[in-house]
């Protein structure tokens, strides 16, 4: 609806016509976000049985595959196109290395997308790191100060001794 058209039926209701038309409209939201999770989990199943119907050959149903009209940005059990690049943690020890010291959070995030133009789809790629960084579950960086890390100091191996007889 065109806005002038809007406002010369918002003039012909009352104030209690408008307000009764909140209530619908929230349900039809929520009605229309409903419709939209049915109609994935919809092509989901149709896609599993699509795949079930080609491994019975002939023998098993139809010939010709399911058309579904709905394609969701990534359905359930569908895995992720994957993006070949090193680990995150590969390249920050990369960058730990040419720095030759500690560095802040937030020039490692910008060395990781701008000089090794990693490609990430997240949202929050900064806290990403941060998690990374902090939780240090490989043991290659250690805290230096404040926002501050390093690589971590590599634990040297004793010496073999030799063996008494």
């Amino acid at each position: 609806m065109k806005k002038q058209q809007m406002f010369r039926l918002m003039q012909t209701m009352s104030a209690s016509d408008l307000q009764s038309l909140v209530p619908m409209k929230v349900k039809m939201e929520g009605l229309e976000s409903k419709k939209a999770t049915l109609e994935r989990e919809l092509s989901v199943v149709s896609r599993q049985i699509m795949l079930l119907q080609g491994s019975l050959g002939k023998a098993g149903g139809r010939k010709t595959p399911i058309k579904v009209e709905v394609k969701p940005k990534r359905a359930i059990g569908i895995p992720r196109k994957r993006i070949e690049q090193p680990s995150l943690a590969s390249v920050v020890v990369g960058i730990l290395k040419a720095k030759k010291g500690p560095a802040k959070v937030n020039d490692i995030c910008e060395a990781v997308l701008t000089e090794w133009k990693y490609k990430t789809n997240s949202k929050n790629f900064k806290g990403q790191l941060r998690i990374l960084l902090y939780r240090n579950e490989k043991g290659l960086f250690e805290k230096a100060g404040p926002g501050l890390f390093a690589l971590a100091k590599r634990k040297e191996k004793p010496a073999d001794r030799p063996r008494r007889a």
